[in-house]
């Protein structure tokens, strides 16, 4: 028999039409006409649920009226109301006649989650490129202020080296290089080898009390003859050859700066300390 509203084929016994999904209560029903059906060709199909021939193109049972699927291709939809399996091309269950949905008759997928907006990430990365341009900036200013520190540090030691005419300037403590020859002679006639023991005992304002400019200084360039200093002052070179400690090593202040023990740094420094307090720094 046939749909009288869609005109598909219908099985004897069919409840509901495959195509249009219009009831079917009985072979009498108004709805349907009862033509004659076209014989099954020879390459029909068995339903699985009870073992009847079908139509190769056959989309439910003509006996029980159950949807037809191929296990080989299985492209079937399941009815979202009562779970039956239905063909692509169905537009109604075949059990419940409920609509099949276009998107093949499975309930609409869950929505998916928005994906995150990028602004937070761009933002990060912002973040991250200022903050090493900081670092950078940072370093390099570090480094050009100690590489500026070294050159005037460099400069106040050429400017202050032993050799020169010229008393040094006041305040100038870290610069402590041997200054030049005195414009007299020492009034006092120092006996013995050294001066003053400054490898080995610290010394005071007693010790040096009572001594002019000159003598203080040549106690402090005493330190740099222990320590192979070679002057460029005619007096001192002449004065330190007669002792038979001195051997002449560098003539660079830096180096024999280095050679220095503890005791013999903190009297270098304590005597810098006392020609600025007197003004002759």
């Amino acid at each position: 028999m046939r749909c009288k509203e869609c005109g598909a084929e219908m099985p004897q016994g069919a409840v509901f039409c495959g195509v249009c999904g219009a009831l079917v209560t009985n072979d009498t029903d108004t709805g349907f006409d009862n033509r004659p059906e076209p014989p099954t060709p020879d390459n029909s199909i068995i339903c699985k649920h009870c073992g009847a021939k079908l139509h190769p193109n056959a989309v439910y049972c003509d006996a029980c009226g159950m949807p037809v699927y191929n296990d080989q291709t299985d492209n079937s939809i399941t009815c979202v109301k009562c779970g039956a399996k239905l063909t692509p091309d169905t537009l109604f269950c075949g059990i419940c006649g409920e609509p099949v949905n276009r998107g093949g008759g499975m309930p609409n997928p869950a929505p998916q989650p928005a994906q995150k907006p990028k602004a937070l990430f761009i933002v990060c990365i912002c973040a991250a490129f200022v903050a090493l341009a900081a670092i950078v900036a940072t370093t390099a200013y570090v480094i050009m202020a100690r590489d500026a520190a070294q050159v005037n540090s460099t400069a106040s030691n050429t400017g202050t080296s032993a050799g020169t005419s010229q008393q040094q300037p006041a305040g100038n403590i870290a610069t402590l290089a041997p200054v030049a020859a005195p414009t007299a002679q020492p009034t006092v006639n120092y006996s013995g080898e050294y001066l003053f023991p400054s490898d080995s005992v610290y010394i005071q304002d007693a010790d040096l009390a009572g001594k002019s400019q000159n003598e203080v200084r040549l106690i402090l360039n005493e330190i740099y003859a222990r320590n192979g200093y070679i002057f460029n002052t005619d007096y001192y070179r002449q004065y330190f050859s007669t002792k038979s400690w001195y051997v002449p090593i560098t003539s660079s202040q830096e180096e024999c700066e280095r050679r220095f023990n503890s005791i013999e740094r903190a009297n270098k420094e304590f005597i810098a300390k006392y020609e600025q307090a007197r003004g002759w720094r």
